[in-house]
């Protein structure tokens, strides 16, 4: 088609053809006539359906994924070397494997200078020796505002906290609630206006 109408000779007509909008038109251009300008970035917001289906694709075991991983990579090779090499790329059908370590965990002293190592991640809330105050902090919310109650809650139950472990908590200086698809942006523009100094709680189940 291309060689009859705009007299191009395509030099990957195997490869697939980029899907151009509107969507309903069904227009379809080989990669290689493709274009693409710098600088551009994606603001189409995932739908419901999107964020549910990868956090139910993310909520799996590790073993179940990795199984799963090595099937698609299966499927995925076998039909695929040929176009990769064309490409200077070779498929390999392993894993990549790394050594990892497990981090000490770390102590915290408390004010009868008893010292502790975290317990699955967590501290008794005992006093501690020297605490910090928390005077530069604020919430931010990604659930609807008639919930209004449970951040209040919420913020009671950090000020209550710090007391017992002898950390003064001031009130918030923010309180935003936020959509969950404009979070990135907002929470820069937040962060940058308070010089990079203010501490957040977000709380996405209020």
């Amino acid at each position: 088609y291309f060689q009859d109408q705009y007299n191009i000779t395509l030099k990957h007509g195997y490869l697939p053809c980029i899907h151009m909008e509107p969507k309903a038109k069904n227009v379809f251009i080989p990669a290689e006539l493709i274009e693409i300008q710098e600088g551009q970035r994606c603001v189409r917001s995932l739908t419901d359906d999107q964020i549910a289906k990868i956090i139910r694709s993310s909520a799996i075991k590790p073993d179940l994924k990795k199984s799963r991983i090595e099937s698609f990579a299966t499927d995925l090779l076998g039909r695929s070397r040929e176009i990769a090499s064309k490409f200077g790329m070779e498929l390999v059908g392993r894993p990549v494997q790394v050594k990892g370590r497990i981090l000490p965990a770390p102590s915290i002293q408390y004010n009868d200078t008893v010292e502790v190592r975290t317990n699955g991640g967590q501290w008794n809330g005992r006093r501690l020796r020297r605490a910090a105050n928390l005077d530069n902090w604020g919430i931010v919310c990604m659930a609807p505002q008639s919930r209004d109650l449970k951040i209040q809650d919420f913020e009671r139950e950090i000020r209550r906290e710090g007391q017992k472990m002898g950390i003064g908590v001031t009130q918030p200086r923010l309180l935003q609630y936020v959509r969950e698809h404009d979070f990135i942006t907002v929470m820069t523009k937040v962060i940058c206006e308070n010089n990079h100094r203010l501490r957040l709680c977000v709380d996405t189940t209020a």
